[in-house]
């Protein structure tokens, strides 16, 4: 035998040993140790790997693996209202945003009710003509000006993208104007334009949210110094990423010579500016999630919050029969009310004598009505703790400020109240908007021994009085409030007779 033949010899013995080996010695011994690969899917069930994966041609790769070379995918304005728009295949390149469309500019919406300037701070925030977008900022295009312009292509990135460009400075660092106003309407026109089916019980068919981008913030540019945004954000949706302005700076950057530009595949573009132009003409609630509610109003199921408040609460480990208090609630139910107190905070606080006397008329206002009723100073307190007991609350009370935020996971019940405490003269929409309209609760603006619902009478302005005799005024710590009136607005809001 041949040098040659005894190498085939060999190779074929060899390929034989593998096979035999492969077949059916390595089956046999799973089958012995009882060795299985398998993946879990939704209905609890193991499948084997080999059924749930198979290989992929290159072929049937998608489109952000290789580049638009000739002609860029058009864009799609899915929906929009001012300072909120959902796109499909939005370009930018070197910094400026590109919508790629056939349409003359008339045809499209107007580029001030999308995006505003980019380097403004909100020393000129109410210039807005100054703040209205330039070519830097937003261009309209066509897909033929497009591909002579992305010699280079543009490269895609797929999913689903919230963009939220606010300035350096900006009111993202409040727990209440990222997570109850930015947040809160970014998710409403998402479920709006995608999910009008959205269940009691919070399922949802709109996309997930794969990636949050804040263009000219850092990480202590939009998060709170109790990182409740964070622990907000990544609780609510915990598949995202989150690109800072670090991120943003490199996109721009590779792209910054215009010969190629980034796809994003869909979007939600919310621009804060932009939204407030549309409140100074329509001054109807002046915040910028009423914006994003209204241009949803047909089109949103009435649990559309439901899939955020359940995701945070599971995650922070509340029961699940508190999270479903509102699918079995009964009139019988014991009302709980829940007192957040900013005593020992730095500013916006009641007097102290006023704060004793509220406490003392609540509690005995409970022992007499067997109700439950609790003083919560969270500042000592884990957000877990905090939302277990905010889940429970039917009746929420405190003065003006952040911690009424955490109206956002009071469970939707017919009773469901949100009671805030002003300094007299002193009104704004802040809670007020999102009690009422965002969650239906119903809303009482108290004033020391006078209350206002919604529509409030003529008379009642909304400011932020300086206050007399140096008591600080709306900002101050010698805030009024009697707590008999607040005990009798209580009572008479769960017998049914506000």
């Amino acid at each position: 035998m041949g040098y040659r033949d005894r190498i085939a010899l060999y190779c074929a013995a060899a390929l034989a040993t593998s096979f035999f080996i492969s077949n059916v010695v390595m089956p046999m011994w799973r089958g012995s140790c009882g060795l299985r690969v398998s993946i879990l899917h939704d209905d609890a069930k193991d499948v084997p790997i080999g059924s749930a994966f198979r290989p992929v041609s290159s072929s049937s790769l998608g489109p952000w693996y290789r580049p638009y070379t000739a002609s860029p995918a058009p864009t799609r304005i899915l929906n929009h209202a001012a300072g909120w728009t959902i796109f499909e295949n939005l370009y930018m390149s070197n910094g400026t945003f590109f919508v790629v469309r056939d349409l003359s500019p008339e045809e499209l919406p107007e580029k001030k009710f999308v995006l505003s300037r980019s380097n403004f701070s909100y020393d000129n925030y109410y210039d807005f003509k100054a703040r209205e977008p330039t070519d830097e900022d937003l261009q309209y295009i066509t897909p033929a000006e497009a591909a002579r312009r992305w010699e280079y292509g543009a490269w895609g990135i797929s999913g689903n993208t919230w963009i939220f460009p606010y300035p350096p400075v900006t009111l993202l660092r409040h727990y209440y104007h990222a997570c109850a106003e930015t947040f809160l309407g970014a998710w409403r026109f998402w479920t709006g334009t995608f999910d009008p089916n959205v269940t009691p019980s919070g399922l949802t068919k709109a996309p997930p949210i794969n990636r949050m981008i804040f263009p000219f913030n850092g990480a202590d540019e939009w998060k709170d110094f109790p990182r409740l945004n964070a622990f907000f954000l990544f609780s609510a949706w915990p598949g995202l990423t989150v690109e800072e302005k670090d991120q943003w700076a490199d996109r721009v950057f590779l792209t910054r010579t215009g010969d190629k530009a980034w796809v994003y595949e869909r979007v939600l573009l919310h621009d804060r500016a932009a939204t407030s132009r549309e409140l100074v003409v329509y001054p109807k609630e002046r915040k910028i999630a009423a914006v994003a509610y209204e241009a949803t109003l047909a089109t949103s199921s009435p649990f559309w919050w439901e899939p955020v408040r359940r995701s945070v609460l599971q995650f922070s480990g509340v029961d699940k029969e508190i999270i479903d208090l509102a699918l079995r609630y009964e009139e019988s139910d014991t009302p709980v009310i829940t007192y957040i107190s900013r005593q020992r905070g730095r500013r916006r606080k009641l007097r102290d004598a006023d704060h004793d006397k509220l406490v003392l008329a609540l509690e005995q206002l409970a022992v007499t009505r067997g109700w439950e009723f609790s003083v919560v100073d969270a500042q000592d307190m884990p957000p877990e703790k905090q939302l277990e007991i905010f889940a429970r609350s039917t009746i929420l009370l405190g003065v003006h400020g952040n911690g009424l935020t955490h109206m956002m996971f009071m469970p939707p019940v017919p009773k469901a109240t949100v009671i805030e405490l002003f300094y007299p003269g002193g009104l704004t929409h802040d809670y007020e908007w999102p009690a009422r309209r965002a969650f239906q609760f119903k809303h009482f603006a108290v004033w020391n021994d006078t209350y206002y619902t919604y529509p409030h009478p003529p008379h009642v302005k909304i400011g932020f009085p300086e206050g007399q005799n140096g008591d600080g005024g709306f900002q101050g710590n010698n805030i009024p409030v009697n707590g008999e009136t607040v005990a009798r607005l209580i009572e008479m809001r769960l017998d049914g007779k506000l």
